[in-house]
C-alpha cells in the first residue's frame, strides 16, 4: 500500500505522457517517507473514454489514493496535496483534477504477491 488508480479523460493521452504522470506520483508516494522502500506502492492510469461534467473544459483527472490505516488525517491530506501538485503541474489544462484518500478497512483487505 498505498495503491493509486488516476482515472482521466482519454483524450488526456493524446498530449500528456501518462508514464510520465504515473512515475511522478509514484515518485511523489515514495517520497513522503511512508511507505518504506517503494515495494508495496502501486500506480496505474485508466482512460475514460466517456466523461461529461458540469464545466468547460469537459476533462477530469482523479486519483484515488487508497492506504491502510494508521495515518492521521493531517498527514493524508498532506499526502493527497502532494500528489494533487503533481497532477496540477502535469495537467494544466485539465478542467477538474482531484485527489480521493480512502482508508482501507485492515481487517478484511487481502492480498497476494509473489
Amino acid at each position: 500500500m498505498p495503491d493509486l488508480t488516476l482515472e482521466h479523460s482519454a483524450e488526456i493521452a493524446e498530449t500528456v505522457d501518462m508514464s510520465a504522470v504515473t512515475k511522478a506520483l509514484f515518485d511523489t508516494a515514495l517520497a513522503t517517507g511512508e511507505f518504506g522502500d517503494g515495494k508495496s506502492i502501486k500506480v496505474r492510469s485508466i482512460p475514460c473514454y466517456n466523461v461529461v461534467t458540469g464545466k468547460e473544459p469537459q476533462t477530469i483527472a482523479s486519483l484515488t489514493l487508497r492506504l491502510l490505516p494508521g495515518r492521521s488525517v493531517a498527514l493524508r491530506r498532506e499526502i493527497a496535496e502532494k500528489l494533487l501538485a503533481v497532477l496540477a503541474e502535469h495537467l494544466p489544462e485539465v478542467g477538474s483534477v482531484s485527489v480521493h484518500p480512502i482508508e482501507l478497512n485492515a481487517d478484511v483487505y487481502v492480498k497476494r504477491v509473489l
